[in-house]
């Protein structure tokens, strides 16, 4: 291995995707490696004056034993540019931006089909009005009505529940609420309203 760069897990789920960036510099012999805002330079590396690389994500010769990963688009710059979208929907013929046929994938997972046929995560259901919000910093939908709180992490796909200790005073019409994530509490628009503040 040439180069690695650690990367907190936290900091990285909380954007659906994570822009990587990896670059041969042959003049100087130096690889660098940049993942969001982070970036690590591999200087004193041997390469040759010029090279023909084989790009691999997955199984190889060498490695058979990898993670699933997604990837949305892939970009090789070089005299020319190639751009890969990677928005096919079935086979295993991989296109450029212009439709030429490049590559050649084995047992992909087109993720466009996912986007069209949607599987069941999970669910909630009250016998009274509810309301639902997200909380982006932990990647989690709570889902409330006037006597309980439920909670979905996105992540882990853990699903826990709790009453609260007072039932909530005024009756929930539309159900609309938001998140502070400041102080980590979400409030109904209309409990708002109610108190005379301002609704969002």
């Amino acid at each position: 291995m040439l180069i690695a760069l650690p990367v907190n897990k936290a900091g990285a789920m909380k954007s659906h995707w994570f822009r990587v960036k990896i670059a041969f510099n042959l003049k100087q012999d130096e690889i660098t490696l940049k993942i969001h805002d982070q970036e690590k330079v591999c200087k004193g590396v041997a390469l040759a004056d010029e090279f023909s690389p084989k790009i691999v994500f997955g199984k190889s010769d060498h490695i058979i034993d990898v993670p699933e990963i997604a990837i949305d688009k892939l970009v090789v710059h070089a005299d020319h540019t190639y751009t890969f979208p990677l928005d096919e929907a079935e086979g295993e013929s991989v296109f450029d931006r212009e439709g030429i046929l490049y590559g050649k994938v084995e047992n992909p997972v087109w993720l466009i089909n996912e986007a069209f046929h949607w599987k069941r995560e999970g669910g909630f259901a009250s016998a009274s009005e509810a309301g639902s919000c997200y909380n982006i910093g932990r990647n989690e939908i709570y889902y409330f009505n006037r006597d309980s709180l439920f909670v979905y992490n996105m992540e882990t796909g853990n699903i826990s529940a709790k009453a609260f200790t007072e039932r909530c005073p005024v009756k929930l019409f539309l159900a609309g609420s938001f998140f502070d994530s400041a102080s980590e509490r979400y409030m109904s628009t209309r409990y708002i309203q109610r108190m005379g503040m301002r609704s969002l």
